[in-house]
């Protein structure tokens, strides 16, 4: 059960957070991130640190709002106000996230998937949708590290390189840092013969060895990690 005074806590912020969002979404488009390179620097334990939890740098999140999220979300809470946020208003930014990754050219091969992906979510089709975006997230950080990489199936690997190619103060590296971190989890080598993890792990879940109750937040996890990918 979910305690009533962390349930109010999460809903402040996603309400303040959906009010920034209406008064400023048109201005985050024309935002310069690079001109905001080294502040954002700053963030990369950060983001570590959300990745820990399970989750990358959401996209549409302003630095400050990242950090008031960590600051306001108990431990193991995180997940909870990632479910929330996702579900507030009717959806809109879950809506806006599949809006966003169904028109986006880099994953065209891939976008009958999410959109049957984001279908199964809605009509609560969790154990179907978490394997089918782990083949997603596999191929979209392998077509980001280039031609070289997509011949790769070390995707851990994959993301290093990526992660060190970029600009020590650009904001490239702050998601890649992000995407690094969550990538180490997913994917990291769990032997088959101990206890599962507490988190999602491909490795379990794609050869057969997980017990499939994955949830909603399981779901939502991968799609934002792709989203943060495609950024």
């Amino acid at each position: 059960m979910v305690n009533t005074e962390d349930q109010t806590l999460a809903e402040e912020i996603v309400q303040r957070l959906s009010d920034i969002g209406r008064q400023t979404e048109a201005a985050f488009a024309s935002i310069d991130w690079h001109s905001v390179a080294r502040s954002v620097r700053a963030l990369e334990g950060e983001v570590k640190s959300l990745a820990a939890q399970g989750w990358t740098i959401p996209m549409w999140a302003t630095p400050s709002e990242v950090v008031e999220i960590l600051r306001h979300t108990q431990e193991g809470k995180i997940d909870d106000f990632f479910v929330r946020y996702y579900s507030t208003d009717d959806a809109r930014h879950l809506q806006r996230l599949r809006t966003e990754l169904s028109s986006a050219k880099r994953y065209t091969r891939w976008i009958p998937l999410l959109e049957q992906s984001f279908d199964g979510y809605n009509q609560g089709m969790y154990l179907v949708v978490v394997p089918s975006l782990l083949t997603v997230l596999d191929g979209a950080v392998a077509q980001a590290g280039g031609p070289e990489a997509w011949r790769s199936t070390n995707v851990k690997n994959v993301a290093a390189k990526t992660l060190q190619s970029a600009s020590s103060n650009s904001i490239t590296r702050v998601i890649w840092a992000s995407i690094v971190a969550f990538i180490s989890n997913v994917f990291q080598y769990h032997d088959f013969a101990d206890d599962r993890l507490a988190q999602i792990n491909r490795h379990w879940i794609l050869h057969g060895r997980d017990v499939p109750d994955w949830g909603q937040a399981d779901c939502l996890r991968l799609f934002q990690a792709i989203h943060t990918i495609r950024s």
